[in-house]
């Protein structure tokens, strides 16, 4: 008993370490506030519906590649985007080439920012906050012209004047946030060539802006709670008010292609989601083929069933008038009954009546005879003593 307590305490420990090497791991390869900043920091005055589609996509790169090799090709048209099954936040970004051929260029700044998306969801979205503060406190976010700019308790939020018309910034990072704090980690700073076609104001240089389409971009940001939610493609109506109930993002590592994450703790994560997955189908096609399978049994049952029924109402409308024609015979014979013991009791009542009167009868004659024999009796003894005289 001793040698099994001590060997569970041994497993214990070692399971207690391996989790330790494993967090100890985890903490090592994740991202600290100046490496965030420096990768968020040509991407963090995004508007806020653009920023949360670059930083889904981001954690599919493969996809990314893609996307980006199929714009190079074919020409952009609804129906051809709509048969690719990339993840939606991927096709949102295709009316966005320049988007596009900045994450394929540098896909090692991609796949982190999609690792430290994936590792620490709020960090980042505070680091994004951060950021903005600092470009606010160097007074370059009021030269923002083509976004709307508006605080949220401490939050600030960036969205773009125009609900179906885009305007991508471009900025130097060196700039805009004003004294860097993080110098031994500076900003990314996005080179652009001559071709691309930019119109300058200030500090900021815009892109041409890019019509899109009524609920092209589904998601945003929740700054209070500091993660990402999708609205409803297609809100609901109910009594002519419009409901949009937003839910939480979730990653699906089906569109990630199994391109290894970044930490143990995320791998296995959504490793263990996608194989429970795979096992719910399995289990799925497990149960069907047993329905089909109880459906065939259950139909040659009730096909079984019904002739039976149909043979059990035959046979209770026979039994029910075999029964009523006892029903009528017994109701008969007990009419004839009744009859008969009223006769036979009237039959006896007559008897006794009758009898009655002959005991009486009989009754009268004794005392009558009885009364002669003891007159004749008397005048005898009287004749025998005038005699004797």
């Amino acid at each position: 008993m001793k040698n099994i307590i001590i060997r569970f305490i041994m497993c214990i420990l070692v399971g207690l370490t391996s989790l330790s090497s494993y967090s100890n791991d985890d903490q090592q390869k994740k991202f600290n506030e100046a490496e965030l900043a420096q990768m968020l920091a040509p991407i963090a005055l995004y508007p806020d519906s653009l920023l949360t589609h670059i930083l889904i996509a981001s954690t599919y790169p493969l996809e990314i590649v893609q996307a980006h090799r199929w714009q190079i090709t074919d020409e952009y048209s609804r129906p051809a985007l709509d048969s690719q099954i990339w993840d939606p936040s991927i096709k949102a970004l295709i009316p966005f080439p320049k988007i596009i051929d900045k994450l394929n260029e540098d896909l090692q700044w991609t796949q982190n920012l999609g690792d430290a998306f994936l590792q620490d969801e709020t960090a980042l979205l505070a680091s994004i906050q951060t950021l903005r503060h600092k470009a606010k406190q160097a007074g370059n976010l009021s030269q923002m012209d083509n976004v709307q700019i508006s605080q949220n308790n401490d939050n600030i939020v960036i969205q773009s004047i125009e609900r179906q018309v885009i305007y991508v910034p471009y900025y130097d990072t060196r700039v805009v946030y004003g004294d860097w704090h993080w110098s031994h980690h500076p900003p990314v700073y996005w080179h652009h060539s001559n071709h691309h076609n930019f119109y300058h104001h200030n500090v900021f240089s815009w892109y041409p802006r890019v019509h899109i389409s009524f609920n092209h971009f589904f998601t945003t940001f929740h700054w209070h709670n500091r993660h990402v939610i999708i609205r409803q493609k297609y809100p609901r109506t109910h009594h002519n008010i419009t409901i949009v109930k937003p839910k939480r993002w979730h990653h699906n590592p089906k569109h990630r292609h199994n391109v290894a994450y970044r930490s143990v703790k995320v791998n296995q994560k959504y490793k263990t989601s996608r194989a429970s997955v795979s096992q719910s189908k399995v289990v799925k096609k497990l149960v069907n083929q047993r329905t089909y399978k109880n459906n065939v049994v259950i139909n040659k049952h009730n096909t079984s069933y019904k002739a039976d029924k149909r043979h059990t109402k035959k046979v209770t409308k026979a039994n029910t008038k075999h029964i009523q024609v006892k029903n009528n015979k017994n109701s008969k014979n007990s009419k004839l009954i009744k009859h008969m013991k009223k006769q036979n009791h009237i039959a006896a009542s007559n008897y006794k009546s009758s009898k009655v009167k002959v005991t009486k009868k009989m009754n009268n004659q004794t005392r009558s005879s009885r009364s002669k024999v003891k007159r004749s009796h008397h005048t005898n003894k009287v004749k025998n003593r005038k005699e004797h005289y």
